[in-house]
C-alpha cells in the first residue's frame, strides 16, 4: 500500500525521492472542543522522514508546492503558524 502522493517534489526537500516517505501518516483526532480547527489539509502535509540537513524532523508542516507562490498564497512558515500539527 502506497499512502503517498506520487506526484509530490520540491526540489530543496530531496527533489523527486521526497514522497518515498512523506507526508507521513497521522491520525487527527477530532475532540468537540476543537471543532473548527485546523489540522492543514489540503495546502499542507507532515513530514514523515527527510533525509539529513532537509528536513527540519518528523511532524513538521510544510506546504504543498502547488499551494505555494506564484501559484498559491501558502509558505511553510503559513502553514507551521496555522495548521495544527499530528
Amino acid at each position: 500500500v502506497d499512502n503517498g502522493p506520487d506526484w509530490a517534489h520540491r526540489s530543496d526537500l530531496g527533489g523527486d525521492d521526497m514522497y518515498n516517505d512523506n507526508p507521513g501518516e497521522e491520525l487527527n483526532r477530532f475532540p468537540e472542543s476543537q471543532a473548527g480547527m485546523f489540522y492543514g489539509y489540503p495546502y499542507c502535509w507532515t513530514e514523515g522522514y527527510l533525509a539529513s540537513g532537509l528536513g527540519l524532523g518528523r511532524g513538521t508542516q510544510w506546504a504543498w508546492s502547488s499551494f505555494m507562490p506564484p501559484q498559491g498564497n501558502y509558505t511553510d512558515a503559513w502553514c507551521r503558524a496555522n495548521a495544527i500539527p499530528p
